[in-house]
């Protein structure tokens, strides 16, 4: 447990969430054990809820501005409600409590998964191992570095504090040491991809996906895998469907393999950057309700050339499996509403991850653009 701990504090780290000292993780095996002195503050938390882990995590800049900024907006209230896809599917809200006293954690997280105490801490939790408190931790800062953004060009909320939180936003650099090398097979490929979207912070956590068609078979990463650690998580499905093998794969699988049937492309990422999933939610229609406008917008729209579509997570009547695809035979690029973006490459996964790159950098300066207009 202790090599788990330091594991996922070093994630945490260096995903540029919290420092490791900012950062407590208290986790449950034959005992308790934590990187603080603090497990006996905790130990009612664990006592009356099912949890074998608790993180409290004070997060760093940008994202410990924009915690403090979205507690202190007055249309907050007690609850924070993000609308991207990550908040939809994992959290519906956020809540806001008084401290991280034990009485206060067990009130927010019998009903949540993570909470936000008025001082800017983020506490999360996992029933099962420290990995799930790590995600929830990692969604949180993504979904409310979402929120803030997007509110405030849609809002117009341009407080003083967007500056300096737009100052650690910069484009990423295309270079050799970014994009792939010496891989040398298709598993090696499709990791060193994984590690390559987790480093540029194209995607957090465990969210997004990969996936290689060879030779008939679609070879994709697991539901739930780690994009960082791919090396056993990765499904070879017949693209015929002539295995059972899908059923472990990526909950995009039914996605990825329409998008094989129908275009020519070989590789296939699948991302969550920040600023195409803000761009992606911003609409001038006038006089739209915008409740379900993720999964079931007609609107054409585009982030400069990339065009946009509705899509919930999966298959079924309003799944992206219905949308992606037909979009992906007429650009190697889609963005989801509030969810990131699909790349694909009849080559290699440099070429799809150099088109994810260029597709958030447009996003980032476009983003700036529109801020600067409303100045």
């Amino acid at each position: 447990m202790e090599g788990l701990i330091k594991k996922f504090l070093n994630k945490i780290h260096n995903q540029g969430l919290s420092n490791r000292d900012d950062t407590i993780i208290i986790a449950f095996d034959d005992r308790a054990y934590s990187n603080a002195d603090l497990i006996d503050k905790y130990t009612e938390v664990f006592d009356f809820l099912n949890i074998n882990t608790l993180i409290v995590s004070t997060p760093s800049e940008p994202y410990k501005t924009v915690v403090q900024e979205i507690i202190n907006d007055p249309d907050t209230n007690c609850l924070i409600k993000p609308v991207d896809c990550e908040t939809r599917t994992f959290f519906h809200d956020i809540p806001i409590i008084e401290d991280d006293s034990p009485q206060s954690i067990i009130s927010a997280l019998s009903r949540r998964k993570s909470a936000v105490t008025k001082n800017g801490k983020i506490i999360t939790y996992g029933t099962i191992s420290p990995e799930q408190a790590y995600i929830s931790l990692s969604s949180v800062c993504f979904s409310l570095f979402v929120k803030y953004l997007y509110d405030a060009l849609e809002f117009k909320k341009i407080g003083e504090s967007l500056s300096f939180i737009l100052s650690f936003c910069n484009e990423i650099e295309i270079t050799k040491g970014c994009l792939l090398h010496r891989a040398r097979g298709i598993i090696d490929e499709i990791t060193e991809a994984g590690k390559a979207l987790i480093n540029l912070r194209l995607v957090d956590s465990y969210f997004g996906n990969i996936s290689c068609l060879f030779e008939d078979k679609i070879y994709i990463s697991q539901t739930g895998s780690s994009l960082d650690e791919l090396e056993d998580a990765i499904d070879i499905v017949p693209i015929d469907g002539s295995s059972t093998n899908a059923i472990t794969a990526s909950s995009e699988y039914a996605a990825h393999r329409l998008i094989y049937e129908k275009t020519d492309f070989k590789f296939i990422l699948h991302g969550h950057p920040k600023f195409s999933v803000i761009l992606s939610m911003l609409c001038n229609k006038k006089y739209c309700k915008g409740d379900d406008c993720y999964r079931t917008c007609k609107e054409e729209r585009k982030i400069g050339n990339v065009q946009i579509v509705s899509g919930e997570i999966g298959t079924g009547k309003w799944g992206l499996l219905n949308t992606v695809p037909l979009a992906m035979t007429k650009s190697s690029v889609v963005a989801v509403y509030g969810h990131g973006i699909f790349s694909g490459s009849k080559l290699n996964f440099n070429e799809a991850l150099k088109r994810t790159i260029e597709a958030e950098n447009y996003c980032i300066r476009e983003y700036k653009r529109l801020i600067d207009e409303l100045k």
